[in-house]
């Protein structure tokens, strides 16, 4: 070790000793009651950091009710730097600017062709720059990138093609009312105000029963018919009252009080676009009839329930059935289930197939069943019928252990276990 580093380490070593002496002396100068009081006022650390995320959320949900003439300037930078990749393929922009022209694009695209492309680009930033209502939507949206509202925004109007602009105005015209304030002062910018729509509100008020995430699950790949489809299933999801304001609707609550919770349906009808709402009225007609002035099962429904198998169970095996969500639950019920000959109220009896699982020689219940079609959509009949084949064969008129099943039986395996 040379003279220099032992020197240095020596001085490091005393100005870290006189340091904690000093702090010694200082404490032990507090009195309890000060000490105590100092504890008092200063909040934890993760107090700390939950107080800040508070405020920043706070601040960012009052900014994010108006924008001004920065804002709107922002936007024509962003569509002259578009005009100007048309004539310079390839050359770079800010982040800011990449950013708006990501989102601008996601909404215009089709699936047509390049030229196409080029085509609604040019024809979106032309009827945005002669609405000013466009320029104030768009600026609104670009304007926090994080905002749920955006996310909405772009999931819901995603490939929207020749309606892109046409759409983001509709949407917007749903959602909010524009107010230009103008200033007459000259140290201050004009400014233009968003005020949330009834419509709006009735979503945020019941976020936790429906988002708008789940919304735009649904309604992707409706591209150029997405604001239709967005007023005719908030027309499904809420019924409007005298004072124009809105309430869950009575068709969405038959769900909820069957503990299908809406994310589930999202996740049934998922990707359902130009069919969103027919396939959620086609599929509500499948499971709830209306009688004496509330929805109730329907026969079909109830023959699951009387096997202890739950809408929710149900749910969970339509999951990504789409537009096919109805045909995919009348496929699986036809499979499962037939009227029974002399049963009162014509109700629904096992089929013989759903008889040779649950006999009790193999004992399968139907609940292992669903559990095994857990995520087969529209293809969940089908998935039943393979593992049906796969286990028994057709003998005099009856249905019989095959191979495959008397292997696992001699080897000790249950079915019901396995499954």
């Amino acid at each position: 070790m040379s003279r220099y580093t032992f020197r240095y380490l020596f001085k490091l070593f005393f100005f870290k000793l006189f340091y904690f002496f000093i702090t010694f002396i200082w404490h032990a100068g507090q009195s309890p009651a000060q000490a105590q009081a100092k504890k008092k006022n200063t909040p934890a650390k993760s107090n700390q950091k939950s107080l800040q995320k508070k405020a920043t959320t706070s601040s960012l949900e009052t900014s994010e009710c108006s924008i001004d003439d920065q804002h709107i300037a922002h936007v024509h930078a962003i569509f002259e730097r578009m005009e100007e990749m048309q004539d310079k393929p390839g050359c770079s922009s800010s982040a800011d600017l990449d950013d708006g022209i990501r989102f601008i694009t996601m909404i215009c695209n089709s699936r047509a062709n390049a030229n196409s492309k080029t085509k609604f680009h040019n024809n979106f930033i032309k009827t945005i720059r002669e609405n000013q209502d466009g320029i104030a939507v768009l600026a609104y949206l670009l304007k926090d990138k994080k905002s749920s509202l955006r996310t909405f925004f772009q999931s819901t109007l995603h490939r929207s093609g020749t309606k892109s602009a046409a759409n983001l105005l509709a949407l917007a015209k749903e959602l909010y009312t524009i107010q230009w304030n103008t200033s007459n002062s000259l140290n201050k910018t004009n400014s233009i105000t968003f005020v949330k729509t009834n419509k709006l509100k009735a979503l945020e008020n019941n976020q936790d029963t429906i988002n708008l995430k789940n919304i735009s699950s649904i309604l992707d790949s409706s591209c150029t018919q997405a604001v239709h489809q967005f007023k005719a299933l908030f027309k499904l999801f809420f019924e409007e009252n005298a004072t124009g304001n809105y309430r869950v609707s009575a068709i969405l609550q038959a769900f909820l009080e069957n503990e299908v919770e809406f994310k589930r349906i999202s996740s049934i009808l998922s990707g359902s676009g130009k069919s969103a709402a027919k396939a959620f009225e086609e599929l509500f007609a499948e499971l709830f009839e209306w009688k004496n002035g509330a929805y109730v099962p329907t026969a079909k429904l109830k023959a699951f329930k009387a096997r202890h198998i739950e809408l929710v169970n149900i749910s969970t095996i339509l999951s990504g059935s789409g537009r096919s969500a109805a045909e995919s639950f009348q496929e699986l019920f036809d499979t499962l289930f037939e009227k029974g000959n002399g049963e009162e109220n014509g109700a629904y009896v096992p089929t013989a197939k759903l008889k040779t699982f649950t006999e009790q020689k193999h004992k399968v219940e139907l609940i292992n069943i669903c559990s095994i079609l857990h995520g087969s959509g529209r293809s969940a009949a089908k998935a039943f019928q393979e593992l049906f084949n796969a286990l028994f064969e057709k003998k005099n008129e009856a249905y019989v252990p095959g191979k495959r099943l008397k292997a696992f039986n001699e080897h000790g395996c249950q079915i019901s276990v396995g499954l």
